[in-house]
């Protein structure tokens, strides 16, 4: 059976496969796909807990995540602060108001999250540079 598989894909690499081939950004989003890599909201998310660290308005959010080309708000910034409502509800970051502003800011569960997060990211990251998708 092995060695029916292996002719079958030997004949298929040389005819159906033949003239496939795959961009830089096919390699990268087929490989992060496999290896469950970041997907936007993923990077939105932790990013956005990065973020509030430090006390941010949404709007300071908003405009730190697109100077980092994270885009999932644009046109749609409304949601943003339903994605922080969620964030709340969580009990990840907690929102003040201060002089007609709401201030975000991580809690002692956000951080154990963000580090958790920031831990997987490193060991994802360290095990996709140490094998390659045939490329």
């Amino acid at each position: 059976m092995d060695e029916k598989l292996a002719s079958l894909k030997k004949a298929m690499k040389n005819t159906v496969f033949k003239d496939l081939q795959f961009t830089d950004r096919h390699r990268r989003t087929i490989s992060s796909s496999i290896n469950g890599g970041d997907s936007e909201k993923n990077k939105v998310l932790f990013a956005v807990l990065q973020l509030v660290r430090t006390e941010k308005t949404g709007m300071e959010i908003l405009t730190a995540l697109k100077s980092q080309a994270l885009f999932a708000f644009e046109g749609k910034e409304g949601m943003m602060y339903t994605f922080l409502h969620e964030l709340e509800n969580k009990r990840w970051i907690v929102g003040e108001w201060k002089a007609e502003r709401k201030y975000y800011k991580l809690t002692e569960t956000g951080a154990k999250v963000l580090g958790k997060a920031s831990d997987m990211r490193k060991e994802v990251k360290t095990f996709t540079q140490s094998w390659s998708l045939g490329e």
